[in-house]
């Protein structure tokens, strides 16, 4: 079960932006913004103005633009209320808050954003709010190097009251010393207690001890049971300051009280009602959806837990006959959703990796600086291992899969082809000589380029992934068992024996 969370600094919004092009006309801003970028002082060629589509995370670019030779340029957009949107500067997300008739200058210097002119005394100050913030959270999580995902139950409820404390005396701190509306003012609280309600859940689901309870029960400390439960809240999933903590809330909350549950309940669940030869990943999404058709909540946040069930479904199961049946169920009980976009984007991009379909192809780099492609290898069973320096799982496998090609030496017709989808090339070339990994090892030559990495033509929504090829270099298994779970070598004769 793949519970691996990508965070993103960025917001869900369903504001309609209109005119790709800037606006010359400047006089009247009313249901418009003006932006004008100023980043002289930098090598900056180009600027991405974005929002964050909260449900699938997925980028929503506003405009893409060169800078002139000045180092400037000027985006003008209809803009008809407040809105939450990101300035990508060298990978980096910087907040930039938005209102109709603002014509404001957003000074870049180096990593670093300020703005002036009309409406800049209010982005700055959201922009100061999440900054700060995110410092505060930091300093709590990690303090000292002692992760807080490492505690005993104890320590943790320590740990969550004073970040809890922290924040509340911040916010209160931040807002007499800065005239904030009080919508605004109540929404940046509102996010302050969902981000650490999934801080909690995220804890929980790294340790799985933590929540035990016998621990619960054993201690007289106890985070405050309100504050910190998952709130089946209409207003949090539409407000734009707090859409996307709330998804990620919402995510670990399916994981831990409906996913988890379901899983441990399987045997019952198969016995009652479903044949056991039946493939666990087939049951499991129709599971999951019972327990949230059952719940006793509104309905705007039942479609929303539906939609983000079944959107987890499929990027963690792929195209299958249960994440089908719930993909086409969703439509029909909802059809009109917001959500059905993502949904089918999702099923599209997993739609061109099934068995059958050619495997995408791609150009790796060895550690050598030699060119690798998928095709080269076409003629052999291919069993591909995407992976990252940073995901300790991944590296948990590596023994077993070195046992696995063992199993395979001497034979020209098998290929194990491990693919990093890390950015650092250095750092990926000193773990692959520090830890001594046998086989052939490549990083992503595209990984820069979204559109063109494996990350995006794989449909990878984490790692580690295991994809076969087969001889034909058709996909054969886009979900392939990983090399701990003893079942790859059948998959591999199996393929072998069919020949091309």
């Amino acid at each position: 079960m793949k519970q691996a969370v990508n965070f993103l600094i960025s917001i869900f919004s369903v504001l309609l932006f209109a005119n790709c092009q800037p606006q010359r006309n400047t006089e009247d801003l009313k249901d418009k913004f003006k932006l004008r970028v100023s980043a002289s002082q930098t090598d900056l060629p180009s600027v991405i103005l974005k929002k964050v589509n909260a449900i699938d995370f997925q980028d929503s670019i506003i405009i893409i633009q060169e800078l002139d030779s000045l180092g400037e340029l000027v985006i003008e957009e209809s803009l008809h209320a407040p809105l939450l949107t990101y300035l990508v500067v060298d990978d980096i997300n910087h907040p930039v808050y938005l209102k109709p008739g603002d014509n404001l200058t957003v000074h870049v210097n180096q990593s670093e954003i300020y703005f002036s002119g009309k409406g800049a005394e209010l982005s700055n100050a959201v922009s100061q709010y999440l900054k700060q913030f995110l410092a505060i959270r930091e300093q709590y999580v990690v303090s000292n190097g002692n992760m807080i995902f490492n505690l005993d139950y104890s320590h943790f409820v320590d740990r969550m009251d004073s970040l809890q404390n922290a924040l509340g005396d911040f916010h209160q701190a931040f807002i007499d010393s800065v005239n904030l509306p009080q919508e605004l003012s109540n929404s940046l609280e509102n996010r302050n207690r969902i981000n650490l309600v999934w801080l909690k859940e995220n804890c929980e689901l790294a340790n799985p001890e933590m929540n035990n309870s016998l621990n619960i029960e054993k201690s007289e400390k106890k985070l405050d049971s309100v504050y910190f439960a998952f709130p089946f809240s209409d207003t949090l999933l539409k407000d734009q300051f707090t859409a996307l903590d709330y998804t990620i809330a919402a995510q670990m909350y399916l994981d831990l009280h409906v996913l988890r549950p379901a899983y441990k309940n399987l045997p019952q669940v198969k016995n009652g009602y479903i044949n056991d030869s039946i493939p666990s990943e087939e049951v499991i999404p129709y599971v999951t959806n019972q327990l949230i058709e059952n719940m006793e909540i509104s309905e705007e946040v039942k479609e929303f837990l539906l939609a983000k069930n079944t959107l987890s479904r499929i990027m963690d199961n792929g195209i299958s006959e249960s994440t089908d049946s719930l993909m086409n169920n969703f439509k029909r009980t909802y059809s009109n959703s917001i959500y059905t976009a993502a949904l089918e984007n999702e099923y599209r991009n997993w739609n061109a990796i099934i068995p059958g379909k050619p495997a995408p192809d791609f150009v790796g780099i060895t550690p050598e600086g030699e060119k690798v492609s998928l095709s080269d290898l076409c003629g052999k069973v291919v069993y591909i291992d995407f992976w990252a320096t940073w995901c300790g799982p991944c590296i948990e496998q590596f023994p077993y899969s070195e046992q696995l090609e063992s199993e395979f030496e001497g034979s020209e017709n098998v290929a194990f082809l491990y693919v990093s989808v890390d950015k650092n090339k250095e750092k990926w070339e000193r773990m692959i000589k520090n830890k001594n990994l046998h086989g052939l090892h490549v990083i992503d030559a595209e990984v820069a380029n979204h559109e063109k990495s494996v990350w995006n033509k794989y449909v990878l929504r984490g790692v580690p992934r295991f994809i076969l090829v087969d001889q034909s270099g058709l996909i054969a298994n886009e979900n392939a068992p990983i090399p701990s779970s003893g079942k790859v070598k059948a998959e591999v004769d199996k393929l072998l024996a069919k020949g091309i």
